[in-house]
């Protein structure tokens, strides 16, 4: 009997509406506790934590804290750990996750497409899927569920807003049927203590195009700790966008808005880290008081 924590953050898989429509429901708005009577778990023990009841765009550093803290508490009491999540921001939530040193049991990430009042909701299918998954102890580490699919929680990308198959990323197995076949862990190295982010620095994404005012680096710099850029092809911008950076005192991350790799730039490469990511790091970075130059390696290390 393997004993499980399922721990609850809202999102589609818990909303509710109209019955037997997918669109315009509440996100969080359903009883976590159904998830119980609504998946049927063999051999398995599974308690539910609340952590919070919220559209996943609303997700902040704090709450992921809290969710770190959580699972490193109770380690020694639970065999794995399921976290069900909204998908727009589940991928920033598990990279987060997969930063922090200490955790030691199978993390398991899943969600829906379809709230639980719709026609052929995929909430229980998934829940159920992640909670075999967690059930691995070859999966210990930070990972997601979803349509079947085991994927690294590093890697994970959100890349459609319509399928329920919805993630991308580097796939390590599948679940069938209540099995679970893995190709390989991933190693993925932490890097940050928790009790070290103590802070919560300030970082804002900036979004490059042939209409961006270069005043809005200025502005933004203002409310930041640091910045990403979001930049075209390989982290290219204009050049008053350039000439706004280089007056900058704040770390600046250049990103792409494409799938690919930034490497040659005066400021902080994401290498391939998408800009929401890039946004996480860095800010766990100057939360843990890295210079500048520490930044640097961080990225070179994460991304």
């Amino acid at each position: 009997m393997k004993k499980i924590l399922i721990i609850t953050t809202g999102g589609t898989i818990a909303g509710t509406g109209q019955p037997g429509m997918s669109r315009n429901y509440v996100s969080g708005s359903g009883d976590p506790q159904d998830i119980l009577s609504r998946v049927h778990l063999d051999n398995v023990d599974a308690d539910i934590y609340e952590l919070c009841s919220i559209n996943s765009d609303d997700m902040t550093l704090e709450l992921m804290c809290q969710l770190a803290r959580i699972i490193l508490d109770t380690q020694d009491m639970y065999d794995g750990f399921v976290v069900t999540h909204g998908t727009d921001t589940m991928e920033e939530t598990a990279f987060f996750l997969s930063l922090i040193r200490g955790i030691v049991k199978p993390v398991i990430f899943t969600g829906a497409m379809r709230p639980m009042t719709s026609l052929s909701a995929d909430g229980d299918i998934n829940i159920r899927d992640a909670v075999c998954a967690a059930c691995e102890q070859r999966l210990a580490g930070v990972y997601a569920v979803f349509a079947g699919k085991i994927f690294s929680g590093r890697s994970l990308e959100k890349a459609s807003n319509i399928s329920v198959d919805p993630f991308e990323g580097l796939m390590c197995g599948y679940v069938s049927d209540g099995k679970v076949y893995t190709f390989a862990a991933v190693a993925q190295e932490p890097v940050f203590d928790l009790s070290a982010l103590k802070n919560r620095a300030s970082v804002n994404v900036l979004y490059f195009s042939v209409v961006t005012d270069p005043r809005m680096i200025d502005m933004a710099a203002g409310i930041s700790d640091g910045l990403v850029i979001a930049g075209a092809g390989a982290g290219e911008m204009s050049i008053g966008c350039l000439a706004a950076l280089d007056g900058l005192s704040i770390p600046v991350v250049v990103s792409s808005r494409t799938r690919g790799i930034v490497t040659d730039t005066k400021h902080i490469p994401a290498y391939t880290l998408s800009p929401q990511k890039a946004a996480v790091l860095l800010s766990l970075g100057i939360s843990a008081g890295f210079d500048i130059e520490q930044l640097r390696e961080l990225f070179a290390k994460v991304g």
